[in-house]
């Protein structure tokens, strides 16, 4: 049903024969692209890195202890580099294993450090090339966390004065980056005809007549042929997407560097603490001997 007609009052139109069910919905902002450096945990959840830093830490120490066992000598870092290196698909030769120990634990780091980057880098080279967003909101539930303030703008107020809908909703659909999306939620239906003066007595005609015009198709030739002629006719204008130029570079440029930076920092830390503490409880010092004078 128009919204012009539904100011007035209910007595004063009628409404055609309904054509068809028109469903309401919640119009929310879309997800923004995913910042750069957040590609780099984006192809895994939290479930799989979590799985993936228990799997460094145990085979890193399972290693260790088996050097140790062999030689007596405690090497943490070492054994660490040989698991990154099995896991970026690097060469790693596990030097320090001998036997068959060498063979079991040089396949299992093979097949985890296979499948491991490839499914990392499959899924990265995907998320570049389709562009990821944000997380989308798809529930009323979302909408409410997600803390959106609904605000109308005095153009948005003019416009709804008028019982119209903002051109840039209907032309955000076209855009390489949505501003906005529909939650896929139905909150209502309508039955949608035409209102018309109760005075006018072609209803009937009309509403057979629109009835046969939308059941062989006809009404949306008609919606999508008046589209495209208030394009063409300057009507109806396609929205920028973005604007391209030449921007300085951000704080965000040297994001991904920083982490990468911070991540080695810290694993370098960690790594010297541990060799730290097992030395220390391998090799403890020997305390000072009181020498006693002879009597």
């Amino acid at each position: 049903m128009c919204a012009d007609a539904l100011v007035k009052n209910s007595k004063a139109f009628s409404v055609s024969r309904e054509l068809r069910i028109a469903p309401a919905n919640v119009i929310v902002p879309h997800g923004k692209p995913l910042l750069s450096y957040r590609y780099l945990a984006a192809p895994f959840n939290t479930k799989v890195w979590i799985a993936l830093g228990t799997y460094v830490f145990l085979i890193s120490g399972f290693l260790c202890l088996i050097h140790w066992l062999r030689s007596g000598k405690w090497d943490f870092s070492q054994n660490l580099l040989e698991v990154y290196s099995s896991l970026l698909f690097t060469v790693f030769h596990l030097k320090a294993t001998n036997g068959i120990e060498r063979y079991i634990l040089f396949g299992v780091l093979f097949i985890s450090g296979f499948v491991y980057s490839t499914s990392y880098l499959r899924l990265l080279k995907s998320m570049l090339i389709a562009e990821t967003f944000e997380k989308q909101i798809q529930t009323f539930e979302e909408l409410a966390e997600s803390n959106i303030p609904l605000l109308i703008n005095p153009y948005d107020r003019m416009i709804f004065q008028h019982h119209h809908i903002p051109k840039s909703l209907w032309t955000a659909q076209y855009l390489r980056h949505p501003k906005f999306r529909r939650i896929p939620i139905d909150i209502c239906f309508l039955f949608a005809g035409f209102p018309m003066s109760k005075k006018w007595f072609l209803k009937d005609h009309l509403s057979r007549a629109w009835f046969h015009a939308f059941e062989s198709g006809i009404v949306n030739k008609i919606t999508w042929d008046a589209y495209r002629e208030s394009v063409g006719q300057g009507y109806l204008n396609f929205s920028i997407t973005e604007h391209l130029e030449a921007k300085l570079l951000g704080l965000y440029y040297f994001m991904m560097p920083t982490i990468f930076l911070a991540l080695g920092y810290s694993d370098a830390l960690l790594n010297f603490i541990m060799e730290l503490e097992a030395v220390s409880k391998i090799h403890p010092q020997s305390g000072n001997v009181k020498n006693h004078p002879a009597a």
